[in-house]
């Protein structure tokens, strides 16, 4: 970035990337975009014609449903769910296929909508979900968020990459490894400790990767 300070007011930076969690450092992808206009596209309903955007399961937009039939073991049938994928309106209720979508993002009714007036003057963000790709299906989204919702990465994954978001972790209980580090006790390096929370941090490196073990009572 400071390359471009000998442009003036003729510099242009752009940054692209995919979410990953939300902080409060300043330093992520996500942090920059809260930054900008936070522009979001708006797509019109082919029944009542009002405009919103689009998410994947935020009911006050336009949205993911499909049929949820779980067998014996309480397993949804991930068959049924992907056939009857269909993007559902928030204000009206209706429903819609595939096709109907991609009528829906290509009407010239459709467009970017800053939605962050405090924004920085000249910065324009931009945050298009998966579901604005023509050759993503509704189907293979509920296919990767059926085989993702119980487990923490590859749900990560599905959040950061096909709904455009920033993860956000839901264990409030656990304690920060920073924290930890700093209220060392009594217990001596290589100590096992019963009933306690483990944290492992790890750094790849090509020949060989140096690792810390710290933990916390319950």
């Amino acid at each position: 970035l400071q390359r471009t300070k000998m442009y003036g007011h003729n510099a242009t930076t752009v940054l692209a990337s995919t979410p990953t969690c939300a902080s409060e450092s300043g330093e992520t992808i996500w942090d920059n975009f809260l930054q900008t206009d936070q522009r979001y596209y708006h797509i019109p309903c082919l029944e009542c014609g009002k405009s919103n955007t689009v998410d994947f399961s935020d009911t006050s937009k336009f949205h993911v449903v499909f049929d949820s039939v779980k067998d014996e073991q309480g397993v949804t049938d991930v068959k049924i769910a992907m056939e009857s994928a269909r993007l559902k309106c928030p204000a009206c209720g209706a429903t819609f296929n595939d096709s109907q979508k991609h009528m829906m993002i290509n009407d010239m009714r459709a467009k970017w909508i800053a939605n962050n007036p405090n924004g920085y003057k000249g910065w324009f963000g931009y945050n298009a979900h998966t579901l604005l790709n023509s050759m993503v299906t509704m189907a293979e989204g509920v296919r990767l968020f059926l085989t993702s919702k119980d487990s923490t990465n590859q749900l990560q994954n599905f959040v950061n990459n096909y709904c455009s978001q920033p993860y956000i972790h839901t264990v409030d209980d656990a304690p920060s490894p920073i924290d930890l580090d700093n209220i060392q006790s009594e217990y001596r390096q290589g100590s096992i400790i019963k009933d306690a929370l483990y944290f492992l941090g790890c750094d790849l490196q090509q020949l060989y990767i140096p690792t810390v073990v710290i933990a916390q009572e319950k």
